[in-house]
């Protein structure tokens, strides 16, 4: 009987954390998608254009020192 009590409640852990797995996965998922977005966003709007053209306007010693 407590070997059965005990069985159930590991099985019942490993479903807990396979539960909580699921969910976190999903939301780093929803992450992922938001930070696609972001950067396409940014993209579409020259952001990292003009970043990269402020950069090459520095001289040699600030354009290695960014690198």
């Amino acid at each position: 009987m407590l070997k059965d009590e005990y069985f159930n409640k590991q099985e019942k852990m490993i479903e807990n954390i396979e539960e909580a797995s699921k969910e976190q996965i999903k939301k780093l998922e929803e992450q992922i998608k938001l930070e696609e977005e972001a950067l396409e966003y940014q993209k579409e709007n020259g952001v990292l254009w003009t970043q990269v053209y402020e950069i090459m306007q520095g001289t040699e010693e600030s354009i290695l020192a960014f690198m």
